[in-house]
């Protein structure tokens, strides 16, 4: 029987017995972009882009962009690639970039997104022929989501970040909407405004300035947590049309009639877009290809943080060459310089509300902040004192009973903690598994936590943990 390596909805079927390229590409990362990462290993990441970008401009007419999913040593082996191709193709039982992830694989007679040419000639047989699924396969894909979020409005969490934006514009451009932002234009930090300039976009409307906001459809992108909404939709959430979002479905949330879901454990939300894009036939622009590659770079920390999946990689690779970026890792840095000299210019109050999020866990309400830089917290932690000040007003404004606040280093993937009280400085001390007599304090309300770096995936679900136990034992 065939296996199915699964990135996430894109599957690649293969025999047992046949050639298993795609079981290397795990070791996928930004190395990729400095040339590094040997050929075989991300054959099949090259191969699905290649196929992709040729859909969008014709074999004729690659773009250069094209050209970041083959690099030089590529070329060089097309003959021997095509040998493999055919091989591979041979053996393979369905290559689909666009299976739903509760879709069982298709039989090789179905049409799939991307096929091999079949000339034997290294010119033509090395230039890959977008194979997209059928006309009318396409037009129930669009027909379906179009009809629902068609003229929606679409909108991220408050105390919004890059893939909140980024999300509601390039989502806005695929469903034939408006983007908006959650807050004032004023609120938008150093690395939300640096994807913007950098793709030529226009800072969307806010929310709270759209007349007749209760004859309009919406989309939430990013969320569905009740507290990370707009205040206006936490009492009208029958509004919610569709919700498009890369975390786990609020408990809270609800709406008294079906709506569109896409909700994929994926490391971002624009990687659950450009899934969209693909499997809607859809080119993506190269302004928007820009927007959602600085998403993708901030939230998965440059392919870093531990939330990153198999279809973030995917998408960092199609983006980049969609959006002619061909050195990853020197638009990353630029990306997060922006984000910390925008940090480093903040004073204390706006430092614990830039980027806060409220979770119930144990019978108990907290808050965590995390601020990400690029480099030495040194320069923040100067206002260790007014931040601690700040986290115990925030605990009485928020009504919650503890409050956590992480600086986070992006280049080493390490984090300190600043904390408020005694309770805060035990639960870490249990999630953590730091030292218990209080060495793990580099000096009062602070700690090093270690290689921590992911809101989502370790510092929430540590702190739970501790909480736990710390309850327990009080």
């Amino acid at each position: 029987m065939p296996h199915i390596h699964d990135f996430g909805t894109t599957k690649v079927g293969t025999t047992e017995s046949a050639p298993a390229v795609i079981e290397k590409t795990e070791d996928f990362s930004a190395q990729h972009f400095r040339k590094r990462v040997p050929r075989r290993s991300l054959t099949d990441y090259e191969f699905a882009c290649a196929r992709i970008l040729d859909g969008w401009h014709g074999v004729s007419e690659r773009s250069e962009a094209g050209s970041n999913c083959v690099s030089p040593a590529k070329k060089k082996a097309r003959n021997e690639r095509d040998e493999t191709d055919r091989d591979h193709q041979s053996t393979t039982s369905e290559t689909s970039l666009a299976a739903e992830t509760t879709t069982p694989p298709a039989s090789p007679s179905s049409s799939s997104v991307a096929s091999v040419s079949g000339d034997d000639s290294p010119d033509t047989a090395s230039s890959v022929v977008l194979n997209t699924k059928s006309i009318e396969e396409n037009f129930l894909e669009m027909f379906a989501t179009e009809s629902i979020l068609d003229d929606a409005f679409f909108v991220g969490h408050v105390n919004t970040d890059a893939d909140s934006v980024c999300g509601a514009i390039a989502a806005a451009y695929l469903f034939n909407g408006t983007p908006l932002i959650s807050e004032p234009a004023s609120s938008l930090n150093g690395e939300i405004t640096f994807a913007l300039e950098e793709a030529g976009v226009p800072v969307p409307v806010a929310f709270a300035d759209i007349e007749d906001i209760a004859s309009k459809k919406i989309c939430l992108v990013d969320h569905s947590e009740k507290k990370q909404m707009v205040p206006y939709l936490r009492e009208n959430i029958n509004q919610v049309v569709g919700v498009i979002d890369h975390h786990a479905l609020a408990s809270s949330f609800y709406t008294e009639k079906p709506i569109y879901m896409d909700i994929r454990p994926w490391g971002c939300m624009c990687t659950i877009l450009t899934h969209s894009f693909i499997r809607m036939g859809k080119k993506i622009p190269q302004h928007i290809a820009k927007l959602m590659l600085s998403a993708v770079l901030s939230d998965t920390l440059n392919l870093k943080s531990p939330t990153t999946t198999k279809a973030d990689k995917f998408a960092i690779c199609l983006l980049s060459a969609a959006a002619g970026v061909t050195d990853v890792d020197a638009q990353a840095a630029r990306q997060f310089e922006a984000k910390t000299k925008w940090a480093c210019s903040l004073g204390a109050k706006a430092m614990t509300r830039a980027d806060c999020k409220e979770f119930e866990a144990h019978g108990k309400k907290l808050v965590i902040g995390v601020l990400e830089i690029a480099g030495s917290p040194a320069p923040l932690l100067k206002h260790k004192e007014d931040v601690v000040k700040e986290l115990e007003i925030l605990r009485g404004e928020k009504n919650v009973d503890y409050a956590f606040f992480f600086v986070v280093d992006v280049v080493t993937q390490t984090s300190v903690m600043i904390f408020p009280g005694d309770a805060e400085d035990k639960i870490t001390d249990i999630a953590f598994k730091l030292d218990i007599s209080g060495k793990s304090n580099t000096e009062p309300n602070l700690k090093s936590v270690g290689n921590y770096a992911s809101r989502k995936k370790e510092f929430f679900p540590m702190i739970q943990t501790g909480l736990k136990e710390f309850l327990a034992s009080n």
